[in-house]
């Protein structure tokens, strides 16, 4: 008796699983992301008028990215420590705290704010200078500046 009842739970069971579901139709579209992965991490490069800017991204601790960021050229020293975050076709740099070196404007960042970011745009990677400064006039925000030298 209680094998018949087992056999039949088991088979109602499967009669109920092998059926087909109910699409109820809601006229929604979802679409799958469309972030481009580029591999951020490795080491940029960018030289202006003298200044060397170095940016090396390290493998994700705890959900971000550990970098440095140094410049070194005439009357520019520094290595500053950052977290950055991958969102797919960009990388976010936020300032944490200054290493080494002299860097006038550190109590003038926001902390809250991306410091610097690259972005891939028709296959170049553009910088955006948000409160990280180079020697150009005019920042040159929004240009190719950062280039990888090195893949991982």
């Amino acid at each position: 008796m209680k094998f018949t009842l087992l056999a039949l739970s088991y088979f109602a069971i499967s009669l109920l699983c092998d059926s087909q579901p109910k699409i109820k139709n809601t006229n929604k579209i979802v679409l799958t992301s469309n972030k481009v992965n580029t591999n951020w991490i490795g080491t940029w490069r960018f030289e202006d008028t003298g200044v060397e800017y170095v940016l090396k991204i390290d493998e994700k601790y705890r959900g971000m990215n550990l970098c440095k960021y140094t410049a070194i050229g005439i009357q520019t020293w520094y290595e500053l420590e950052c977290q950055g975050y991958d969102k797919g076709d960009s990388f976010e740099l936020y300032f944490r705290s200054v290493n080494d070196g002299s860097f006038m404007i550190a109590d003038k960042i926001n902390l809250n704010k991306p410091a610097l970011t690259l972005k891939l745009r028709n296959g170049k990677v553009i910088t955006y200078w948000n409160q990280l400064f180079n020697n150009y006039e005019g920042n040159h925000s929004g240009r190719v500046c950062f280039r990888k030298v090195n893949q991982k």
